[in-house]
């Protein structure tokens, strides 16, 4: 017996229109037709043979291991999938958000931790610095995220502080030659495993939220290799006395 399916429906002129897309063993859901193109659909069955075939059998075996092999996140660039709506010159898909939303549901379906490490890779390191990026941190970073060599993480919430942006008190400390970060992150997605950090600290105490500031911390020279496969639980980051 099949699982209850999930149901999109969009209305137009009082008509729900839905098409199912094809099931697997164990899910299925509907999208409304006017969504998808040609393409939208040859991405989305592309993600889901490979994520029903090389993602889902072996979903209990990376929970076990606490992570994912680096392969994996080679075979996930092959696809474009580290970088998907990141430009193509810099080693991106170019797809447009509704291919990366295909792409999100399907990975999701298999392993829904995977899902969440490529959705902060995406959405919030690529589209960050692609938006606010300087030409040279674009150039140094982005081909490294979209291959798959480089994993980054969003380095916001606090003990104290995480929805309510402002009470954060990890600290940016202007010195010779760059900046200096005190303080320690927890709940961060990737943290254990990441590369690249963007990293929120207050820089100007004094102008209240608006001293807020974002940091770019290379970690990839820091971080220990650890047996058994990268460890891609959330975790708990610290940046005392950190130079950037």
């Amino acid at each position: 017996m099949r699982n209850r399916a999930i149901v999109l429906v969009v209305r137009q002129d009082d008509c729900p229109k839905t098409v199912r897309s094809q099931p697997t063993d164990n899910y299925e859901f509907w999208l409304p037709t006017m969504l998808l193109s040609e393409t939208h659909i040859a991405i989305q069955d592309a993600v889901r043979a490979f994520t029903q075939e090389r993602v889902r059998p072996r979903s209990r075996q990376y929970e076990s291991a606490g992570g994912y092999p680096a392969e994996l996140f080679a075979e996930l660039a092959d696809l474009g999938l580290m970088g998907m709506t990141a430009p193509g010159e810099l080693g991106g898909a170019g797809s447009d958000y509704i291919s990366y939303a295909l792409a999100l549901i399907e990975i999701a379906a298999a392993d829904g931790a995977l899902s969440t490490i490529l959705s902060v890779q995406n959405s919030l390191i690529l589209s960050a610095l692609l938006a606010s990026g300087s030409e040279e941190q674009k150039t140094r970073f982005v081909p490294p995220l979209t291959s798959g060599r480089l994993i980054g993480a969003f380095a916001l919430t606090e003990a104290d502080a995480g929805s309510d942006a402002a009470a954060i008190r990890t600290r940016a400390t202007r010195v010779e030659g760059g900046w200096q970060l005190n303080g320690a992150k927890q709940f961060i997605t990737s943290g254990r495993i990441a590369g690249l950090a963007i990293v929120f600290a207050v820089s100007d105490p004094s102008a209240g939220k608006k001293g807020l500031s974002a940091f770019l911390v290379d970690r990839s020279g820091r971080l220990r290799r650890r047996q058994g496969g990268a460890q891609a639980r959330p975790g708990r980051v610290g940046y005392l006395r950190t130079p950037v």
